[in-house]
This record gives C-alpha cells, sequence and structure tokens, in this order.
C-alpha cells in the first residue's frame, strides 16, 4: 500500500458542482445530517455534505463555532437570540440542536467518516488550491494524490466545544482514533498536521505523543528517507527532515511519553532503538535493559533482545550480544535476523564454522515468507493493534451521549 508523505499546495481543474446553498441553509442542512448520519456509514446524510465545496465547508466551520460560543456564553439568558446570515436562533433552540457538546462531536465523526469513506468527495474533486500529498512505495516516489479537507473541517468543528476541547474525553477519543487510523493507512502528510494540533489540546495524552514519537521514528526509516531523496532530486519540496533530525524529534517524544506514562515499555524499547540509530550506545544499551527488566512480551521483547544485541555489540562486549541474540532467535525461532547477527558476530571472532551453522539456519527456513515470522520485517509498520477498536468506541460513544 503506497504511502501518503507530505502536502503541498497545487491548483486543479474544476469539476461540476451542485448549486450551493445560502450560508443559513448550509448551516441547517448540516446539523440535520449530523443528527441523520450514522456513524461509520456513507450513508445518505454523508454523501451530502460530500458534495459540499471546500470554501463552503470552512466557512460552514466558522459559522458552527460562532454559533456554539454564543450559546455557551449566554445559555442562562433567554431572552438573548443570535441572527445568522438571514435565519435567527433563539437559546431554546440552540439547547436542542447542541446538547451540551454532543453535535460538534457526531460532526466530526461526520466528517472523519466521509474522509474515510466517500473517496471521491467535491473537496478532492473540485478545482482552485488544493492539498497534495505524494505517495511513495519501496523508497520511491509515486505520483501526487489530492488531499480531502474532511479531516480538517472535523478539527474545526471539534475547536467549538466548549469550554474547551481540551477537557472532553470524547474529543481526545476521537483525536486518538483518527490518528490512529491515518497512521494505519500510511497517511502521513494528514496525521503529520492531526498531531501537531492534538499535542497542543492535549499536552498530558502519554498516547498522541506515542504517536508522534512513531510518526518521527517512520520518517527517520530507510524507506521514507530513500523515498523523500528520490523526490527531492525531482526539484520537490518535503516536510521530512532528515534521518538524524527526525531521529532527534522522535527520542523527544519518546521522551515525553516515558514521562507521562513511566509503564509504557515500548515507548522504552523504540527509544532505545533511536537513541542506537542516533550512536548513543552506552544510553541506548541502559534503556533496553530498564525496558527487558519491565518484562515486555512477544514481539516487543524480541526486539529489546535483538537491539540490545546489537548495542552490546557495538559497546564490544560479544558474549552479552550473543546471549541476547539468541534470545531473541527463541522468542521468535523462524526470525532470520537474530541468526544473521549471531553468524556476524562469529565471524568477527573468526569461528567460521559457527557462522556457517548460523546462516545454515537461515537457509533452512521456508522459502514462503510468510511462515518465516520476523517482527523485525514489520517494525516500521504502525505499532497499535486497537485501531477499529478506538473508532468504534468514539462511534458508540458518541451517539450515547445525545441517548
Amino acid at each position: 500500500m503506497p504511502l501518503l508523505l507530505c502536502a503541498a499546495a497545487a491548483h486543479a481543474q474544476p469539476a461540476r458542482r451542485p448549486e450551493p446553498l445560502l450560508p443559513a441553509d448550509r448551516l441547517v442542512a448540516w446539523l440535520e445530517d449530523v443528527q441523520r448520519h450514522t456513524p461509520g456509514a456513507a450513508d445518505g446524510a454523508a454523501l451530502e455534505v460530500a458534495n459540499w465545496s471546500r470554501s463552503d465547508l470552512e466557512i460552514l466551520a466558522g459559522d458552527i463555532r460562532k454559533v456554539s460560543a454564543f450559546y455557551y456564553r449566554f445559555h442562562q439568558d433567554r431572552g438573548r437570540s443570535l441572527r445568522i446570515y438571514d435565519r435567527t436562533f433563539s437559546l431554546d433552540e440552540l439547547e436542542k440542536i447542541f446538547v451540551g457538546n454532543a453535535t460538534l462531536l457526531r460532526g466530526a465523526l461526520l466528517h472523519s467518516d466521509i474522509a474515510m469513506y466517500v473517496v471521491d468527495d467535491l473537496s478532492v474533486r473540485s478545482g482552485g488550491e488544493q492539498d497534495i500529498t505524494f505517495a511513495v512505495d519501496d523508497g520511491r516516489g509515486q505520483g501526487t494524490r489530492r488531499m480531502t479537507v474532511h479531516w480538517r473541517i472535523g478539527r474545526l468543528v471539534l475547536d467549538a466545544v466548549a469550554p474547551s476541547p481540551k477537557d472532553n474525553a470524547l474529543a481526545l477519543l476521537w483525536y486518538r482514533a483518527s490518528a490512529a487510523y491515518l497512521l494505519r493507512q500510511g497517511h502521513f502528510a494528514e496525521v503529520h498536521a492531526h498531531l501537531d494540533i492534538a499535542r497542543q489540546l492535549f499536552p498530558t495524552s502519554a498516547d498522541v505523543f506515542l504517536d508522534s514519537a512513531y510518526l518521527r521514528e517512520k520518517f527517520a526509516s530507510p524507506e521514507i528517507q530513500a523515498a523523500v531523496q528520490d523526490l527531492k532530486s525531482r526539484g520537490t519540496t518535503l516536510n521530512v527532515e532528515s534521518d538524524r533530525t527526525e531521529l532527534a524529534r522522535a527520542e523527544g517524544f519518546f521522551r515525553q511519553v516515558l514521562s507521562l506514562d513511566p509503564a509504557r515499555v515500548e515507548a522504552g524499547v523504540r527509544l532505545g532503538h533511536v537513541l542506537g540509530e542516533l550512536g548513543r550506545h552506552q544510553e541506548a544499551a541502559a534503556e533496553l535493559r530498564q525496558a527487558i527488566a519491565e518484562g515486555p512480551k512477544g514481539a516487543l521483547r524480541y526486539f529489546a533482545e535483538l537491539f540490545l544485541g546489537r548495542e552490546e555489540e557495538l559497546l564490544g562486549d560479544r558474549e552479552a550480544a550473543r546471549a541476547h541474540f539468541q534470545e531473541a532467535a527463541v522468542r521468535f525461532p523462524d526470525a532470520q535476523s537474530p541468526h544473521l547477527a549471531l553468524s556476524r558476530l562469529a565471524r568477527q571472532s573468526g569461528d567460521r564454522a559457527a557462522a556457517l551453522r548460523a546462516l545454515e539456519h537461515v537457509t533452512s527456513l521456508p522459502a514462503d515468507e510468510s511462515y518465516r515470522a520476523d517482527p523485525w520485517w514489520v517494525y516500521f509498520m504502525y505499532h497499535a493493534d486497537d485501531v477499529d477498536e478506538l473508532i468504534d468506541q468514539a462511534r458508540a460513544r458518541a451517539v450515547e451521549s445525545v441517548q
């Protein structure tokens, strides 16, 4: 699956558009569509809003913020009313519309559902200035794709949550679920902006910082760095820096995760890897030893053993390195990476027979890679296994909030 890497502005030819609604009618139609929409579906309400232009949607988001701000400022003063264009809303009407913040939260879900399920929404098809993302695969650029505006509109809608989205658990859940989806799908240009905002809104969320750290570690990966060089050679300006710069950013975010939640073993393991890539081997080994002491399971323990073996090797302790590589091999017997490392160690020690035995083990593994489970091959793929659960939880909670 191609990864969507970097955003830029471009101009496209206009497509045929439906007749625009008047601003007040558009606001009322949006409020009705939010109520009609079934979260998780590309239903009629989603398709209707998907056919609104980018400029209309951004004006709509501004109107929503104005109405919400007015209501939450004067919700106890029943004598007041608000005029938006040619429509007047009483406070009683606004109270029924917003149901606390529930309508805004469901509105954000409407726009994220459009982004997920309506691949040709008008914000992608229409003309004018558009956001462009660069698709990359196997370390090379694979052309450009136009980006939907609906993730941005979802964020703008949540800006209207009162007193602030910062204090709203459902807003945090929407940001987390959306970031997880975007990371899993490889939409890195969009999630870059998404996480920048999420960190400002939720500075105490270890999950937000863990996703941010993962993104920067991904940007430092050989695949992305090769694609960056390929695209830069064609004169493209990108939002990805050098591998060392991205590793340094990842380090900062992993450390923030651990300061917020010291029990996040994954952050410690990945921090150890990042420090090793930066050449800080003593620090890397210390982080990995601490992570192993926490008792990680499965692939996390495998990574910790594999990485610590490498650090011990670079620090000159071949016996310790061998022990960690052997432990990694025991945990994933069909993985080739520990055996290649053991062969390298034996070769460095002049033990040609041991080096050959380790390589023979690799050659004896099944020819079909699907039967040779080596977690290292997917280390740079998104780490979370609860993406669908987060999305379902956000949808369920939003529905519950209006019942």
